[in-house]
């Protein structure tokens, strides 16, 4: 019987790898079969991450940084020994089954930083999301300065939409200016169907006002779990302020808000957009940590009082603003979990001596 079954495994052109050798030896031997079916050398940076037996999270991490020749080709070689596909394999007969190992479930982070993969390489890195759906657990995705621009944005977004990927609890995709308003739109399609992800970073990604409105759609989708957005020096401006509150206002699941250097300022066409994030941050169920600082408020800091201020505001252990706002405002707004906690201490010394 268990020899009829073999022979019917075979049949259904599924090739299977023993869960022993399904390592990053393993990894980088489909990895050097598909450079080999598109007539490339294998990326010696690549490489190297996979024989490094001194790293504890070898095969488990993978980290590229400033690998200058790691371009779409290796992208998609690498996906597809992810996936444990070949390319030749992914152009089969229609009607029959795609000949496949088992895929690399024990890749957990994918690290790629300063290195410019290109819009083909970031569409082929967004089809590991795509074409692995369950297949893969990859939970940290990150593509720090590599020129992610609107098309790749789109793949990314497709791949991260509902129905798609949900292994993936982090996207991280700082310091690509190249994203800009249009690229941010084009990846909130996507996620604002997700139901997964936990984590969004685009710093510095020149997302300004319109991309702010995009993101405030994803905030506001009732099945988000989102808990971290990093919006760093970004340009949002008062008027990206007011759109991304808009989002905020329904929101339940955001923790953690970084708005810092986003060149909101103590101008008076910035007051309605501060007064936006301070009605939506009043009454948000979640929010704990919010970093406002090197934003020149001023005497705009007012507007923040009431709904953040310490005394009345109570569930926000940390809020950041700049050194800029006047004595008598940032005593009142600025204070860090570290100082809360050291209070808390004192109180509790204080009261046990008594």
């Amino acid at each position: 019987m268990a020899g009829k079954g073999a022979k019917q495994k075979s049949n259904d052109n599924i090739n299977v790898c023993d869960e022993e050798n399904d390592g990053p030896r393993e990894l980088l031997s489909r990895y050097k079969t598909a450079c080999s079916d598109q007539g490339i050398e294998p990326n010696s940076s690549l490489v190297s991450t996979l024989t490094n037996d001194a790293n504890p999270n070898c095969g488990k991490q993978i980290l590229l940084e400033k690998a200058d020749d790691f371009r779409s080709g290796h992208c998609r070689s690498l996906v597809m020994a992810i996936l444990g596909r070949s390319h030749h394999h992914l152009t089969g007969v229609e009607g029959k089954s795609i000949i496949k190992a088992n895929s690399f479930k024990a890749l957990k982070e994918l690290r790629i930083w300063s290195t410019e993969v290109g819009e083909d390489g970031v569409i082929t890195l967004a089809d590991l999301l795509r074409l692995g759906e369950q297949d893969i657990d990859v939970n940290f995705f990150e593509l720090l300065e590599c020129g992610v621009g609107p098309l790749g944005a789109k793949a990314l977004g497709r791949g991260l939409s509902c129905g798609m990927n949900n292994s993936v609890l982090t996207l991280s995709l700082d310091y690509n200016p190249t994203l800009a308003c249009i690229g941010t739109i084009a990846l909130c399609e996507g996620l604002k169907s997700n139901s997964s992800l936990k984590k969004l970073s685009l710093q510095r990604c020149n997302i300004g006002f319109g991309g702010a409105t995009a993101i405030s759609r994803v905030l506001a989708f009732h099945r988000t779990i989102l808990q971290t957005l990093d919006l760093t020096g970004n340009h949002l401006g008062g008027e990206g302020l007011t759109n991304l509150s808009e989002g905020l206002k329904s929101n339940k699941s955001l923790e953690k808000l970084l708005l810092a250097d986003n060149n909101i300022s103590s101008s008076d066409a910035h007051e309605e957009g501060l007064r936006a994030f301070a009605h939506a941050t009043e009454s948000h169920p979640a929010l704990t940590y919010v970093d406002f600082s090197y934003n020149t408020i001023g005497d705009n800091a007012k507007l923040l009082v009431e709904a953040l201020g310490k005394e009345n505001n109570a569930r926000i252990s940390t809020f950041k603003v700049d050194a800029s706002v006047p004595d008598s405002l940032f005593s009142v707004l600025h204070r860090t979990t570290s100082a809360t906690k050291k209070k808390a201490g004192k109180s509790k010394k204080k009261k046990k001596k008594n």
